[in-house]
């Protein structure tokens, strides 16, 4: 019997390694790193949504 979710298991992390690279890329360029990290969610796993992009504004720390 296989386990379905060890076979995905390197994909998950492909996918999370590709989040981590757009994020830390758009934080570098933007300087929000709430919307960034949404961002690069948003993008990797085509679920655009502008109202949580929005509203993530609110969870970050500082402006820089």
């Amino acid at each position: 019997m296989t386990n379905s979710n060890v076979d995905t298991i390197p994909k998950k992390r492909i996918l999370l390694e590709e989040v981590y690279r757009l994020a830390y890329k758009y934080e570098q360029e933007h300087h929000c790193c709430s919307q960034c990290t949404i961002a690069a969610l948003q993008e990797v796993f085509q679920i655009k949504s502008d109202e949580v992009f929005s509203a993530s504004f609110a969870l970050g720390g500082r402006v820089s």
